[in-house]
């Protein structure tokens, strides 16, 4: 049996690039999913994609960089299917250009969604996971860009950056 038939996922950024990808790979084997996501209509097309399927989906129009969002997620999520066993904080942006000429909106934005978005969905769930005790999963989406930093990404890669280093602390925390 597949350990995660029957068991919940919340995807962040789970209506399109790597979060719908993330939502098709877990219902193939099962799991019902939670898809959160700013765009309504793209949420709506994912929703019926995958419920054609044949999988169990519930959406939550999200912005994730408002911790009152992910916290109301939480609850939804909670109240359609009772728990919570896989977190995908998935949901990000990109930003190109040079650090120099890069404005403090774009580091605002970018910072807002890439690791606020991540720390909010911490926030929301992993207490949630651990009285459960039912064990779970965090994944935070970071990419190379977390790990090596590249010309004309600097203000992504610092962000990545910062997830990284905040995925390594939870994972040593929660082993």
């Amino acid at each position: 049996m597949d350990p995660l038939r029957d068991r919940v996922a919340v995807i962040t950024g789970g209506a399109g690039g790597i979060g719908t990808s993330i939502a098709r790979a877990f219902a193939t084997r099962g799991a019902r999913l939670v898809l959160a996501d700013l765009d309504e209509a793209a949420l709506a097309r994912t929703k019926a994609d995958l419920e054609g399927a044949g999988a169990t989906v519930h959406t939550v129009q999200t912005d994730v960089g408002e911790q009152a969002q992910v916290e109301a997620l939480a609850e939804s999520a909670v109240r359609r299917f009772g728990a919570v066993h896989v977190v995908c904080n998935n949901a990000g942006i990109a930003t190109f250009g040079e650090i120099a000429t890069s404005t403090h909106n774009d580091w605002l934005y970018t910072m807002r969604v890439n690791f606020w978005g991540v720390v909010h969905g911490i926030e929301a769930f992993v207490p949630r996971l651990i009285a459960q005790k039912q064990g779970g999963h965090v994944v935070n989406t970071a990419s190379m860009a977390g790990l090596v930093g590249m010309q004309w990404l600097g203000v992504y890669c610092a962000s990545k950056f910062a997830v990284v280093g905040l995925s390594e602390g939870l994972q040593r925390e929660l082993k």
